[in-house]
């Protein structure tokens, strides 16, 4: 896990050593047109990857709030993953 990601015990880490362990296990399904989309944990740890280098580079930091405002569906777990792995707050 890259250095700038919060190293304490918490739900980021465990999402990334499941990913490293099971990359090619389903972790999130979506029903897009009455098809289910499914991503593998290794497909969702480089979505949140790439999200906390966005985050990052727009210069939000460990402590600031996010808001995140969409609907229950796969994009919205890998933004909360993504601002927990960088140490900010999800509001």
């Amino acid at each position: 896990m890259p250095s700038h990601y919060v190293e304490e015990a918490n739900l980021p880490l465990r999402f990334f050593e499941m990913a490293a362990r099971y990359p090619d296990k389903t972790l999130l399904a979506d029903k897009r047109q009455d098809v289910w989309c499914k991503l593998s944990y290794g497909e969702v740890s480089e979505q949140v990857r790439k999200l906390c280098a966005a985050l990052l580079n727009l210069g939000i930091k460990a402590g600031d709030n996010v808001v995140i405002c969409g609907e229950n569906r796969s994009e919205w777990a890998i933004a909360d993953l993504a601002v927990m792995s960088i140490g900010a707050i999800s509001v």
